[in-house]
């Protein structure tokens, strides 16, 4: 197999088993950390109040985190709805990115072997 389709097989492989394996369930389990359901009803109150500026979760500011998270939430709730699934997508999409930058890594600093067994690796790993 030449090194552009082994390339590609890789990256679809690892797309595959994170997309199976993140998004497996995502929407089943409720928010349930400190700062999820707070993220997920801050992006919720912008929405509604057509502010896509100013962060505030029950009238207090919220400006410990940048607002592109809140974009990425709302737009998640514009495609598919309010809900824990929406609210998590964006953190499952950005995770497969980084899964493949951990292959890309591996490839560059040892081989595709250890690239591919590094990235399945992280992707299988729960936190």
């Amino acid at each position: 197999m030449s090194n552009w389709r082994a390339l590609l097989w890789d990256q679809g492989l690892i797309v595959l088993v994170a997309g199976i394996v993140l998004f497996t369930n995502l929407g089943g389990p409720r928010l349930w950390d400190r700062d999820e359901p707070r993220n997920a009803g801050c992006a919720k109150e912008m929405q509604a109040r057509g502010d896509w500026v100013v962060p505030v979760f029950n009238n207090e500011l919220r400006d410990a985190k940048p607002v592109l998270l809140y974009w990425f939430i709302m737009s998640a709730y514009w495609m598919f709805g309010m809900g824990e699934f929406a609210a998590r997508f964006w953190s499952v999409i950005f995770a497969i990115g980084t899964v493949l930058a951990t292959y890309h890594l591996g490839r560059r600093l040892w081989n595709p072997s250890i690239a591919l067994w590094s990235a399945l690796i992280l992707t299988t790993t729960l936190m």
